[in-house]
């Protein structure tokens, strides 16, 4: 007779131990997946049906939701206050909002809020109020990086600016002041001041920290922050790309380097989330544009251009650019009628298969920008017009290849792209605007287009060709 086996108890506590520790393996897995790609969330727009008649923002009352500043400019631009302005009924909000849901940015011209929440499965069953009118998915992915740690060694010394200079000679950045004409402006003593410029961008990295941005901080011209990507205050620490914008309008190394309006006010807006591309980011765009029109901002530069997205969700066909598809394109339109003059690069898809220009570039009222090499040609990259509706784009164009730019290290350096022809074009703009105080962004608009070297004969390559300041401002001028 067989003896009955009985079970190896050491092998299976063995056993259960490797078990055990597969678990813990599994579980530390995971947790470091989603510590380091952060957690999937949704985002959705939550349009509405009307402002309601409860609301408790009145048109009678605009310094509930407008700066003075704001009202001031509107006034003098005889632009009216509308129901548009209204911002969105907050006990709409009140109702739509519980602990599954947080409210991330919303929208008065739209009459939207953009909500966020991680349980898009309950979202879909969920009955909303009769005050709804549509629930759109705006972004599904990974919850956006926050940007508060970085390590910085300044590289060069900026100061106060010397506005008693005469000759303005700045080494590095001489080609893309003089092909303007912008610094015969700045020898007249307008350098933009007084005029409050928002730019739109993917992040400012260092911009706190280096030299050649100084002075704004010093004389209190850093309006403020807000990254509308990540919901932070913090944008210093992530993106170079905004550094090297900012650096064409405000940058000053005596000697070296001056950006177009260096004694302008800047407010500094993330809107771009570097490590994606999605429709989100075009909503990004308008909450930074309706606040940039509640803080009374005279100009909005804008880098950034949307064509195609992640996963080809919601991406655009050359026919959806006809300046009325894109939201961003109509919310850029929008921001026009307010009274702020945007000015939007009109993208580097020259040498692509697309070819043509992006988003919000695309919106009739946007002041678009091609770019420029040294020999005033076109930059092979430069985006081509038309929009698909006919219409002559870009308006005009500034250096963007081999244009002077302060990178993230506070260093003087060359780059490429209409990212910079913008800026460059912008701060020019402001130092006019200095000068013809509270002409309508049209009339800015026209009588730069009217000095390019283009005016005669505009072309769908270059638009009205390159401008020239000095001529511009005669122009303006003439109209007194």
């Amino acid at each position: 007779m067989k003896k009955k086996k009985t079970p190896n108890r050491v092998s299976s506590k063995f056993n259960l131990k490797i078990e055990r520790a597969h678990s813990y393996l599994l579980f530390f897995l995971l947790f470091f997946c989603f510590h380091i790609n952060g957690q999937e969330i949704y985002k959705y727009a939550i349009y509405f049906k009307s402002k309601g008649n409860n609301n408790p923002y009145k048109l009678e009352n605009p310094e509930k939701f407008l700066s003075s500043r704001a009202i001031d400019r509107k006034h003098k631009m005889s632009i009216p206050i509308t129901d548009e302005d209204l911002p969105v009924n907050p006990k709409f909000v009140k109702k739509i909002k519980n602990k599954k849901i947080t409210i991330v940015n919303s929208s008065r011209w739209f009459n939207y809020v953009v909500i966020q929440t991680s349980d898009s499965i309950r979202l879909k069953k969920k009955k909303w109020p009769k005050f709804v009118k549509e629930v759109r998915l705006i972004y599904s992915g990974i919850e956006s990086k926050k940007t508060n740690q970085r390590s910085f060694t300044p590289s060069v010394s900026g100061g106060k600016i010397n506005t008693e200079m005469k000759d303005f000679q700045f080494e590095k950045s001489d080609f893309q002041l003089k092909s303007i004409n912008i610094d015969e402006l700045h020898k007249e003593g307008f350098l933009g001041k007084d005029i409050h410029i928002a730019v739109f961008d993917g992040g400012f990295s260092n911009v706190d920290k280096i030299d050649a941005f100084h002075h704004i901080f010093n004389e209190n011209r850093l309006l403020g922050t807000w990254d509308f990507a990540s919901n932070e205050k913090e944008v210093y620490g992530d993106g170079e790309h905004g550094t090297m914008v900012l650096g064409c309008l405000a940058g000053y190394i005596d000697g070296k380097f001056l950006g177009t309006a260096p004694l302008a006010s800047y407010w500094l807006f993330r809107t771009e989330d570097g490590y994606s591309e999605t429709v989100v980011e075009e909503y990004n765009w308008i909450s930074a544009a309706e606040f940039s029109d509640s803080a009374g901002v005279d100009i909005i530069n804008s880098s950034l251009g949307y064509t195609t997205f992640d996963k080809g969700i919601g991406s655009y066909t050359y026919a959806d650019m006809n300046g009325k598809t894109a939201i961003i394109s109509r919310g850029a339109n929008k921001a026009v009628e307010k009274g702020i003059l945007v000015v939007n690069s009109a993208g580097n898809s020259g040498n692509s298969k697309w070819k043509y220009i992006g988003a919000p570039a695309d919106a009739e009222k946007v002041f678009s920008i091609g770019a420029i090499f040294t020999d005033s040609k076109r930059a092979s990259f430069s985006s081509y017009g038309p929009t698909s509706d006919g219409r002559i784009k870009p308006n005009v164009c500034a250096l963007g290849q081999n244009a002077a730019v302060i990178n993230s290290s506070g260093a003087i350096a060359k780059a490429n792209g209409t990212s910079f022809s913008s800026p460059i074009m912008c701060g020019a703009t402001a130092c006019l605007m200095q000068k013809f105080r509270y002409y309508s962004p049209e009339t800015i608009m026209r009588a730069i287009e009217n000095s390019g070297s283009n005016s005669l004969s505009p072309n769908n390559e270059m638009g009205f060709g390159i401008p020239d300041f000095l001529k511009a401002s005669e122009i303006l001028k003439s109209k007194n």
